[in-house]
């Protein structure tokens, strides 16, 4: 059950996850910072005190009568604009002493229209959630383009990681080309290339998994800790290889009726069947990448293991798959058009844009945005 308590500095009905029970929470209102309660409080759930005017207010006949009918009518107004779930309940009550309906204490703190600006809930349960594509790229601009500059870092950071992988991989294809009449030495050195490369991904992907959530997450340094990869690094890798080895696997599969066309030993027909089968294999390995998407993400804010981050991705992704997909070609296909067409500028907007839409499908997809709701303070390293 959430825990509901009023904050103490504006008195705003408050809602959180029970797992935030004892530890400190910013109200999203007034910006206070507070205890959470181990319960829901007595405060947050019993009506307004009694009025100490109800005496002057039993005589009243009219408005004009009453001198706290105004105030009352709008205090009224105010909480059926509000979207009151319990309003029928609440109409048929009513207060002398206020000169009308009397004030629900059970509404909601949330709004029912929709708002983009709520901040995700750290350390709360996560819960399957349907996303929407409009919903994805609204709360990704919102976030990102106030923190713009701190992503052009961020984007330089990452070009100079890929540059900086590219300088040790160098002796390797060196060596090759020195080796060409030794078959086992460069088949060697293209593997030693290929991890290399494989190495330098997985590392760039861990530290932009932590960038995207502290820059979702409005931390006052998106930077903090994304280098402290140690608990994240090896499931990551080994997640990541898993999830290359079923993509392989699945062209590997498609790849077989190429081979029984070019028995054929004709041009034309191996190929019409190339063509056919690679398509079909890109299905299926984009099938897979949207599976699998969460998981990332799950190893490393949730702590997961690799098989249980998998499955749970895969159960968090039911009916999003498309979605998402949907989200990632539109954003792929205007960004690549955006560093066209700015010299390749555009590439450190572009990179942080990307690394946050991600992390925005994992926090909506698994619940985690709440409106209405407190950020909890808390760590996910």
């Amino acid at each position: 059950m959430p825990i509901e308590y009023r904050c103490q500095q504006c008195d705003k009905l408050l809602r959180v996850a029970d797992a935030a029970a004892g530890k400190k929470g910013k109200c999203p209102h007034c910006g206070a910072v507070g205890d959470i309660p181990m319960s829901s409080s007595a405060a947050s759930t019993s009506p307004p005190p009694a009025d100490p005017f109800a005496g002057i207010g039993r005589g009243a006949t009219s408005d004009k009568d009453n001198p706290f009918a105004g105030a009352a009518s709008a205090n009224s107004a105010a909480r059926e604009s509000a979207g009151n779930p319990f309003a029928d309940a609440a109409a048929g009550t009513s207060s002398a002493a206020w000169g009308g309906p009397a004030a629900n204490s059970y509404v909601s703190p949330a709004g029912t229209a929709p708002d983009y600006s709520a901040k995700p809930v750290i350390g709360g349960a996560i819960t399957p959630t349907r996303v929407e594509l409009n919903e994805l790229f609204s709360r990704t601009w919102q976030i990102y383009s106030p923190q713009m500059g701190q992503g052009v870092l961020f984007a330089l950071l990452i070009i100079g990681i890929g540059i900086a992988g590219q300088v040790v991989a160098q002796p390797l294809a060196f060596a090759q080309q020195m080796m060409q009449d030794q078959l086992v030495a460069v088949v060697l050195l293209m593997i030693a290339q290929q991890v290399c490369g494989f190495l330098v991904q997985v590392f760039n992907t861990c530290i932009t998994i932590l960038f995207a959530l502290n820059l979702a997450r409005s931390k006052q340094s998106p930077f903090d800790g994304i280098f402290s990869i140690g608990r994240h690094f090896l499931p990551l890798l080994a997640q990541q290889f898993l999830i290359t080895l079923i993509s392989i696997s699945i062209m590997a599969v498609c790849m077989i009726p190429v081979g029984l066309a070019a028995l054929s030993r004709q041009p034309e027909v191996i190929v019409i069947a190339a063509i056919i089968c690679i398509c079909i294999g890109a299905v299926f390995v984009a099938v897979v990448q949207m599976v699998f998407f969460l998981s990332g993400y799950l190893l490393i804010d949730r702590r997961m293991g690799v098989i249980q981050a998998m499955t749970t991705s895969k159960e968090y992704m039911m009916g999003n798959k498309l979605t998402v997909f949907l989200t990632m070609l539109i954003a792929g296909i205007l960004g690549t058009l955006f560093v066209v067409f700015t010299c390749c500028i555009g590439v450190l907007f572009y990179v942080p844009y990307l690394a946050l839409l991600g992390a925005i499908v994992y926090l909506s997809a698994t619940g985690q945005f709440a409106t209405g709701q407190m950020t909890v303070t808390g760590q996910y390293r």
